[in-house]
């Protein structure tokens, strides 16, 4: 049995992926063999199904990274290569899914970053990690500002993969193995 809601939503986001602000219900209702009056059922406004479908896409990403394992001995350079992992996870992912890049993105440049009840990097990593997050966070303290940056680089490079302009810039994974062996701006080291 297809369930309709979860239909609408899938529908939805490609919609946004697509056509961005600009995607109608109607359009939304077409693609899910439905009625427009269902997808009100469903979500009540535009801007609902819109929160909806940030959810979703934060959900799916989420989920991707919860499957990278965290090494059992915790240093900066295990820290370093796993954050790495998250990084190739995320952009395979989301490269593979080029619509749910483009939402992400979509829903980025409209100033959500995070879901409901999400406030940085570092509460969407305790998320991931459980009751490993602190032990991470005593051995390298800026892990949540490394996972958060290469989260947002992972999607920018995914979504970028299939436009034009990504040819601009240097080999994504280059630029971001450098970012870990050498820091943010370029003249870190390791600790």
């Amino acid at each position: 049995m297809v369930n309709r809601r979860e239909q609408i939503l899938s529908c939805a986001i490609v919609r946004i992926a697509e056509d961005g602000e600009a995607f109608s219900t109607e359009g939304v209702a077409m693609d899910a063999l439905c009625s427009q009056s269902l997808v009100f059922r469903h979500f009540g406004t535009k801007g609902a199904l819109m929160d909806e479908c940030f959810l979703k896409v934060c959900r799916e990403v989420t989920g991707i990274l919860a499957y990278v394992k965290l090494p059992e001995e915790l240093t900066v350079q295990s820290l370093n290569a796993y954050a790495m992992n998250l990084w190739e996870s995320c952009y395979t992912y989301l490269r593979s899914n080029s619509h749910i890049a483009r939402a992400y993105l979509f829903f980025i440049r409209r100033g959500h970053r995070f879901p409901k009840g999400y406030r940085t990097p570092g509460d969407v990593m305790k998320s991931i990690l459980g009751e490993r997050y602190d032990s991470v966070i005593r051995v390298y303290p800026d892990f949540d500002f490394v996972a958060g940056y290469l989260m947002i680089m992972a999607n920018v490079t995914a979504t970028g993969s299939f436009l034009d302009w990504i040819s601009d810039f240097d080999d994504p994974q280059t630029r971001i193995e450098n970012m870990l062996r050498n820091g943010i701006s370029g003249n870190g080291g390791e600790r």
